[in-house]
């Protein structure tokens, strides 16, 4: 989680209207990866049933030249969950995510 939290604090974000996007390129692999949180910079995994330790990061890679986003929780630099799209928590994210990647 310490490790999250130094790329938050010095990375760089971009603002969608409900959410923060902290730009995590060490949680890239193959794709482009944002720790997700919401506009006051509040961790948003306790949202879908995690422990505050997780963070919930939204990613984005280019497969056969379409762009694919999706959701993942995070404990340190370790992927913890995949988190399907069906909530409305979920989607309202991937919305906003598509708007800024």
């Amino acid at each position: 989680m310490k490790k999250l939290l130094f790329i938050m604090a010095f990375g760089t974000f971009c603002l969608a209207s409900d959410f923060l996007f902290h730009r995590a390129v060490l949680l890239d692999k193959g794709s482009y990866a944002y720790i997700v949180s919401d506009k006051n910079m509040r961790n948003i995994a306790p949202l879908f049933g995690f422990s505050d330790n997780e963070v919930i990061v939204a990613k984005m890679r280019i497969v056969n030249g379409q762009k694919e986003y999706y959701l993942q929780a995070y404990l340190d630099d370790k992927k913890t969950h995949e988190i399907a799209p069906y909530s409305k928590l979920a989607r309202n994210i991937l919305k906003e995510f598509e708007k800024i990647r």
